[in-house]
């Protein structure tokens, strides 16, 4: 953009020419800007949690009460991560307990003792239980 002949830079809506002197406008007459688009925000989602990604798991996990060794249950492991895992049993768990938790089988297997952090009941009968690796 040329400068005006006093060395003041002109108003955007205006353009110079530095040979005669002359300025010119747009065709402002009536414009005016568009509105902002109207913008949604989304609903704010409560943090998350956990401190690691749970990756699904379709196997089955053998339960044992850590003073009875010969009372096992058998349940189904619906995700693991570093530091829990979440399965599906039979019968509820009380929270604060501890057990045994052995997760596959043969020389590729888990075992680990976990403390029951949630029981809840589904509309099937059985429980979602979430536990943590201690």
């Amino acid at each position: 953009m040329a400068r005006a002949a006093t060395g003041t830079v002109p108003p955007p809506h205006t353009t110079s020419s530095a040979a005669s002197g002359a300025t010119s406008s747009r065709a402002t007459s009536g414009a005016t800007a568009p509105p902002p688009p109207h913008t949604t925000t989304a609903p704010i989602r409560p943090r998350e949690r956990r401190k690691g990604n749970r990756s699904p798991l379709g196997v089955i996990g053998v339960l044992t009460e850590a003073h009875a060794a010969d009372k096992q249950l058998e349940v189904d492991i619906l995700n693991v991560s570093p530091q829990g895992c979440a399965f599906r049993a039979p019968v509820a768990y009380r929270p604060g307990a501890t057990y045994t938790m052995r997760i596959g089988t043969g020389p590729l297997h888990l075992a680990s003792i976990i403390r029951i952090i949630s029981s809840r009941t589904r509309a099937d009968g059985s429980f979602d239980v979430g536990a943590k690796f201690v």
